[in-house]
């Protein structure tokens, strides 16, 4: 590649890298789309069009895109740090682990290869305590990086230990007052030490941050539910289930079904009507809790 034509691959790497961060996805995946018809061997071009997909929310185009980042250049750490961030975006936790590793002895000195790996050991199926080895690692390399005290104070919470937690999290915000991890972390202690107030205006500059996280809308609605007691069953409710794929809310209805109809086989005529005005209302106030708490209104009506 002479001079020129590497300058011209740096400022338009240089562009698409300023519209992911600013969030403008479709001018990202314009750029890379562009690049590609010219270059379409190009690996960064695929690596940019992947993350810009990702954010339109195109995911099996992202996945794809970033497959061919790879087939491209296997070889590279940024590359790999993509996929395993869509694998954590999706609480893979096996897959996400499996492409840390691999990321992790690839660039072993390389800051996001260890916060990637400390944010794949706290999925599901993984161990808080691997993930704080790996935060601190990342804070080693990189010590003044929000991400990885957000990291490191997710790993303690998650062991049971919110005030060490907190601290991590209030040194990220003081580096970064706009970052959405650590003001989730911060709702969270919040919420444990009863400072509902707290919790509540931590939760309203998270939500006015990320309007569209469902990580954020989560602790948005155990917010609520904390600071109005009415609420918070359904509120817990919404968070819990909020978490289970289909096959298990269709698994727990069926078996709360088939206890509640073996329970009725047992009972009087008039114990049956009973459990059948308290499963309807059960089943009423459930269902109140999983639309009562999405975000728009309980932005609306509460916070």
């Amino acid at each position: 590649m002479d001079a020129t034509a590497a300058a011209d691959s740096q400022a338009w790497l240089s562009r698409a890298e300023a519209c992911l961060r600013l969030r403008r996805w479709h001018e990202a995946r314009e750029l890379a789309e562009a690049r590609l018809t010219q270059e379409p061997q190009d690996g960064e071009a695929h690596r940019v069009r992947a993350q810009a997909l990702w954010g339109l929310g195109r995911r099996g185009a992202a996945r794809e895109a970033v497959r061919e980042a790879l087939r491209q250049d296997p070889q590279e750490g940024r590359f790999l740090w993509v996929l395993g961030s869509m694998e954590c975006d999706e609480a893979r936790g096996r897959a996400a682990r499996a492409v840390a590793r691999q990321l992790v002895a690839l660039c072993p000195d390389w800051a996001p290869a260890w916060r990637l790996a400390a944010r794949a050991a706290l999925l599901p199926g993984g161990d808080p305590r691997a993930g704080e080895r790996h935060a601190r690692e990342a804070l080693r390399r990189e010590p003044n990086s929000p991400d990885g005290m957000w990291l490191l104070g997710l790993s303690l919470l998650l062991q049971g230990r919110p005030r060490q937690a907190e601290a991590h999290f209030r040194q990220g915000l003081a580096r970064d007052a706009s970052h959405v991890g650590c003001l989730v972390g911060m709702v969270r202690c919040h919420l444990r030490a009863r400072r509902l107030a707290q919790a509540r205006d931590t939760a309203r500059q998270a939500i006015a941050l990320n309007p569209t996280s469902r990580r954020v809308e989560q602790v948005y609605a155990l917010t609520v539910g904390s600071l109005h007691p009415v609420f918070r069953p359904l509120a817990w409710w919404s968070f819990s289930v909020g978490q289970w794929s289909l096959g298990r809310r269709v698994a727990g209805l069926a078996l709360v079904l088939l206890l509640l109809g073996q329970a009725a086989a047992v009972l009087p005529p008039a114990g049956q009507v009973l459990l059948s005005l308290a499963y309807t209302g059960a089943v009423l106030y459930l269902l109140a809790g999983g639309a009562l708490f999405r975000l728009a209104v309980a932005r609306r009506w509460f916070l």
